[in-house]
């Protein structure tokens, strides 16, 4: 009877040393797995995107092609486009503008200024032309996207380097809640 009631004592430690080792690696998972859905600062996700180079300060004004850049990235349009609108020829960024022209996240009434500050304004509307066309569904208005930002001035301020990462995440995010495919860096 002792050597019985020793092998089923000798049954019940491995059992419950079993039990624990898979509760633990169960808990390192689901650590692992938060960090990895855990979001990151806005600067850092721009930084592991491509679109600002480390060190750049955020309260820095944008410049439209840099921001028109971002935007047009995460938008992932199909074809490029071939026509450059007037005022960006000859410009780094003449494929971006090119690409939202066709596409129509620059309307007519753009004013094409590559290397100008943006405002708020002219961000949040090149936002939701963006939204609107790849949707095809998404209400969303210019105050709406200008809500996204925690402390917004005004439409006519400048557009800084960390507004203009905050608009094209949440931009993402849009699309990714709508199962809409965007451009992701790896």
């Amino acid at each position: 009877m002792g050597d019985n009631r020793r092998h089923r004592l000798k049954w019940i430690f491995m059992v419950l040393l079993i039990a624990t080792i898979l509760s633990a690696g169960g808990v390192y998972a689901a650590r692992g797995s938060e960090a990895e859905t855990t979001p990151q600062g806005e600067l850092e996700w721009a930084r592991a995107q491509g679109f600002l180079a480390e060190g750049v300060n955020g309260e820095k004004p944008i410049k439209q092609a840099e921001f028109l850049k971002m935007v047009m990235t995460v938008y992932d349009a199909k074809k490029p486009g071939v026509f450059v609108p007037a005022g960006a020829e000859n410009h780094w960024a003449a494929g971006y503008y090119a690409t939202a022209k066709q596409e129509g996240v620059i309307d007519c009434g753009c004013q094409i200024k590559p290397n100008i500050t943006l405002t708020v304004g002219e961000a949040a509307k090149f936002v939701v032309n963006a939204i609107h066309l790849k949707s095809g569904n998404v209400a969303m208005q210019i105050a709406d996207v200008y809500e996204w930002l925690p402390d917004p001035k005004d439409m006519e301020s400048s557009l800084t380097n960390e507004q203009a990462v905050i608009l094209v995440k949440k931009m993402s995010e849009v699309f990714v809640e709508k199962g809409l495919s965007i451009k992701k860096r790896e």
